[in-house]
C-alpha cells in the first residue's frame, strides 16, 4: 500500500514538475502592457512574420530591454505567428 502511494506521489511530481511554466497573463495582455511601452499596436498588427520571424523580433526586443520571461515570450511568439496580432 505504501509503495503504491509513493508511486502516485512520484507520478504527480513528475507531471507537475515537467510542465513548462505558463505566463500568468494572456498574450494580448503581455503585448499591451510590455510591447506598447515602445510600439503602438498598429505597428504590431501590421507586421507579418512567421514563428521564426517573430522569435527573432521578440528575442531582439528582449536584448534591448523588453521585460518578458521565457514563457511570456513563447506565448507572444505563438500568438503573433498564429495571426492573433490582427485582433489587438
Amino acid at each position: 500500500m505504501q509503495i503504491r502511494t509513493v508511486g502516485v506521489m512520484v507520478a504527480c511530481a513528475v507531471l507537475v514538475g515537467g510542465c513548462a511554466p505558463q505566463p500568468s497573463a494572456t498574450p494580448v495582455q503581455i503585448i499591451k502592457t510590455r510591447c506598447t511601452k515602445c510600439h503602438n499596436t498598429d505597428r504590431i498588427k501590421a507586421a507579418q512574420f512567421d514563428e521564426d520571424g517573430w522569435s527573432a523580433i521578440i528575442w531582439r526586443m528582449r536584448g534591448q530591454g523588453a521585460q518578458l520571461t521565457d514563457a511570456e515570450a513563447k506565448a507572444v511568439i505563438g500568438f503573433l505567428a498564429g495571426g492573433g496580432g490582427a485582433g489587438l
